[in-house]
């Protein structure tokens, strides 16, 4: 293998080698990405559950109210008048949310804190409690209530109890401002996703989530299968859940929080666009990393191709020089017999329609000439005729020096009628040959055997064994000519040089 091709074949792989680094980058990037991402989602779910949480409590915080307020009452029940319950009421409701706090008395005297008969207040499934524990319920507006309400019920016993009713509307007041609060719907549902109440607050309530009395039947039927199954699970291990849901082109997420010791979950809908807005913040940070990344990677890998490239090229350079000194014959600045042979057998190898002619020669009586003149002298002619004779031919042919006196040459391309005339070029370079100084000249014949390609050979070695059996010709016949291997390729079969 040429240094050139071993070049070319180290920047193919060094090349591989740096695309397959870049690919696996780009890999464990986009990997990376999609992870940061899948945690990004899943940060902004639990934001979003962290929030709904939060909302949450504020019904802790109602129930602590009621709890306080009637343990308060119920230890002044037995000596308290009417006009003190009364009072009592009032001021509780100065110091909390309650919007109206409502007293049943042996089952039959029902007054708010105004003293107002409130006969018609409705306790839906309400069968009486344990004294000294709370209850709660959800009411909907009706006669004497303008909004849905939550109730808190303090039983004394199974016939007396104290009710605090708080608007859902002023207990979202206490709810922490959220920037969506316009793309989102807030409700009430049981443990089994009955709807029970909305918050008037949250008004994006046209949500086709919100188009059944049972929510969670509507969003299991847009939901991932999984995704949903987990959401379930959470839920009735009574924990805050989250779950992607599209219905109808109404794409949300559901966020839900079970209310402590009640069967009542407070749940969230968000529309996914705003969804993904606040997943897009949070990812932001991320993606700008891997951007930044991407772009150092780049950079780095366009600096390592281009350094490698230039020390391809350098090293091309250098190999070319190399293989040149390799190929060189020191004397005349020819191939030299490995190269030559090498040369012309690979433009046999990859021209085999092609045609050309192959000439070797040696001069004549050069060992009387090295004995005579001296070796000295005998150099300088061959470095002469090295010199001279690449003046005659083609660039792009093959001109080698094989051994003492012999030279090679290997014309390329040659057609059948330009064989004489390439013939003739040859002998009259020995013809006008002179070799020597300036005040001694010396000029030399040459014995020349020619065969043309492919009829004389198809390979170096049957065109090397043909035009040697016409040098031999050509020496026999009293030296100074060039013979043809097939002597029918000129009109008289040989030319006297």
């Amino acid at each position: 293998m040429t240094a050139g091709r071993q070049s070319k074949s180290t920047l193919i792989s060094w090349v591989a080698v740096d695309l397959a680094f870049i690919l696996i980058i780009v890999a464990l990037l986009g990997s990376f990405a999609y992870n940061s991402r899948k945690s990004s989602v899943s940060r902004s779910r639990e934001e979003l559950i962290h929030r709904v949480t939060e909302w949450a409590f504020v019904f802790d915080e109602l129930r602590s109210s009621a709890n306080v307020a009637g343990n308060a009452l119920y230890k002044s029940l037995p000596a308290a008048s009417e006009s003190a319950i009364l009072q009592y009421l009032t001021n509780t409701m100065a110091n909390t949310m309650f919007s109206h706090i409502v007293f049943v008395k042996n089952g039959s005297a029902v007054y708010d804190e105004n003293g107002v008969y409130s006969g018609d207040l409705d306790l839906p499934g309400f069968s009486g409690g344990e004294p000294m524990s709370v209850t709660m319920r959800v009411l909907h507006a009706g006669e004497y209530l303008e909004h849905d309400s939550y109730a808190l019920i303090y039983h004394f016993s199974d016939s007396s109890y104290l009710v605090f009713i708080a608007s859902l509307n002023d207990i979202s007041e206490k709810f922490a401002s959220f920037a969506y609060t316009e793309y989102m719907f807030l409700v009430l549902i049981s443990n089994d996703g009955t709807v029970l109440a909305s918050f008037d607050k949250y008004n994006d309530t046209d949500s086709v989530f919100l188009s059944s009395p049972n929510i969670l039947s509507v969003v299991s039927g847009g939901a991932d299968v999984e995704d949903f199954t987990l959401y379930k699970t959470k839920l009735s291990n009574l924990s805050g859940c989250a779950v992607s849901s599209t219905v109808k082109n109404d794409a949300r997420t559901i966020v839900s929080v079970p209310v402590k010791e009640t069967d009542m979950v407070l749940t969230l809908g968000l529309r996914q666009f705003y969804m993904n807005k606040m997943i897009a913040s949070d990812f932001k940070a991320t993606q700008s990393a891997v951007i930044r990344l991407s772009v150092v990677i780049v950079l780095f890998s366009l600096f390592a191709f281009g350094t490698l490239v230039a020390s391809s090229i350098k090293h091309k350079e250098h190999g070319r020089e190399l293989e040149d000194k390799a190929d060189t014959d020191l004397l005349t600045e020819l191939y030299n017999k490995l190269a030559t042979e090498r040369k012309i057998q690979e433009y046999i190898d990859e021209h085999p329609k092609s045609s050309g002619m192959f000439f070797i020669f040696d001069v004549d009586n050069f060992k009387k000439i090295n004995d005579t003149m001296g070796h000295a002298f005998g150099d300088l002619m061959l470095k002469t005729i090295g010199t001279q004779i690449r003046s005659v031919f083609r660039v792009t042919d093959i001109i080698g020096r094989v051994g003492g006196d012999e030279f090679i040459i290997f014309l390329k391309d040659v057609k059948e009628s330009e064989v004489k005339e390439q013939a003739e070029r040859l002998t009259s370079f020995f013809h006008d040959f002179k070799a020597g100084g300036d005040y001694v000249k010396y000029s030399a014949t040459a014995s020349i055997g020619a065969a043309l390609y492919p009829e004389d050979g198809k390979s170096f070695k049957g065109l090397y064994e043909a035009a040697d059996q016409a040098l031999y010709k050509a020496k026999k016949r009293g030296k100074n000519r060039l013979v043809f291997f097939n002597e029918k390729e000129s009109a008289e079969g040989e030319q006297q040089a």
